[in-house]
């Protein structure tokens, strides 16, 4: 194995395979009872280069009838140190914590869901539906795909009170005529931002990497329209309670972010010649994550709790352009789409401890957050990425930062 490569090894017994004993630095019990020996490999691009995993073909008794031990075996070369600091606790969640079912009442409330017309953000929504909301802004891109959602929603719930809106989170002039429109809602109780493209294909939308515009800047400035609905809300009806979910994800720990200490942040990530898109998506999700937690200090959760969400490896449109070997690892790993989304009504029903804070499996746990976010660097980087941002978004709609 070369540096820089992460293995993961899940086995069913102790039988030699390969790897000598002193190389495995950390090792996880995660079953009982063990059985079968055969294995499967295949190369899966995560990080920090790439992530080779071992996997039991009798996979499914890990759950409950397995002896098996998940082994992280890593060879890692400079900088390279992200991921493998966070896999055993990846493992373990995928494979043994299954998120709450959704209990909380959406009674009356407005709700928005963006990306919702597939994966979590549909199976999100349903759930909003069946517990009661009042309102469900269905946010999509694809109004058609969108109005087929509503109708699945509505045959499975026996309830009409959807509506699809069209925005379009790589065109700024789609996010503002969206905004401009949510601000004439009556009421809006709680916002989901799930949409997100993750793509390896380098394009660019409004002057940015697409990626960094749909993800990052875009989903910053839908937020900062949202924000006053919500803070209205808390003002009109003052028991309750507006929440503010983004869709964050695991993987924001897998990847750095030297660019921070480059003259534009943004710019250098969009530079097409240095680009490394196969690290663009968690690169995305870190650079959200350090917009939230300056733009949940900047609120008052008493007001408005924002929080991020970690909905962990699911089944859903999000990963469709990552191959054959991505489709593997998804089939053995993923959770499905309705227990993943359980996440993200999690996220919007959570209290004020949840302010600001980043949620796994439907908790708070801040110690997920990586050591980069945590480190006096990543406050370096948040400060300056926030003004980096800020700036953009004064110059799409000039004001806009005062809705903080």
């Amino acid at each position: 194995m070369d540096g820089g490569t992460l293995a993961i090894l899940i086995r069913e017994d102790d039988e030699d395979d390969g790897l000598e004993v002193a190389d495995l630095e950390s090792t996880e019990e995660l079953g009982s009872d063990g059985v079968g020996r055969e294995a499967v490999f295949m190369r899966v691009p995560a990080a920090p280069d790439e992530v080779v995993v071992l996997v039991g073909t009798r996979l499914q008794r890990l759950l409950g009838r397995t002896k098996a031990r998940a082994c992280v075996h890593r060879v890692v070369g400079p900088g390279q140190n992200h991921a493998e600091d966070r896999m055993p606790s990846f493992l373990y969640s995928q494979f043994f914590v299954r998120p709450s079912y959704p209990e909380q009442s959406f009674a009356d409330q407005t709700v928005l869901v963006t990306g919702a017309n597939v994966g979590l953000g549909l199976e999100a929504a349903r759930h909003v539906v069946r517990l009661g909301a009042a309102r469900v802004i269905l946010a999509v891109r694809n109004v058609p795909a969108g109005e087929e959602a509503k109708k699945n929603i509505e045959t499975s719930t026996g309830r009409r009170v959807c509506e699809v809106w069209e925005v379009d989170l790589a065109s700024y002039k789609s996010v503002v005529s969206f905004g401009d429109r949510i601000a004439q809602l009556p009421r809006l109780d709680a916002a989901i931002l799930n949409a997100a493209v993750a793509t390896r294909n380098f394009e660019v939308a409004e002057g940015f990497e697409r990626t960094i515009t749909v993800n990052v800047v875009s989903t910053l400035l839908l937020s900062l329209f949202v924000l006053p609905v919500l803070k209205a809300t808390k003002k009109k009806i003052p028991e309750s309670q507006p929440r503010l979910t983004f869709v964050v994800s695991e993987v924001h720990a897998w990847v750095g972010l030297p660019e921070w200490k480059s003259d534009n942040i943004l710019q250098t990530l969009s530079n097409q010649s240095t680009a490394k898109m196969s690290e663009r998506y968690p690169l995305s999700k870190l650079l959200e994550v350090l917009l939230v937690q300056e733009l949940a200090g900047r609120v008052r959760g008493s007001e408005v709790i924002i929080n991020m969400i970690n909905p962990g490896l699911c089944h859903s449109a999000l990963g469709r352009e990552g191959g054959l070997s991505f489709y593997l690892f998804k089939l053995i790993l993923a959770r499905s789409t309705e227990v993943g989304s359980r996440t993200l009504v999690a996220g919007i029903s959570a209290g004020l401890e949840s302010h600001g804070a980043y949620m796994s499996d439907g908790h708070v746990e801040n110690t997920a957050f990586s050591q980069f976010v945590r480190s006096d660097e990543g406050r370096q980087a948040r400060l300056k990425l926030w003004d980096e941002v800020s700036a953009i978004l004064e110059a799409v709609r000039p004001g806009i930062m005062q809705n903080v």
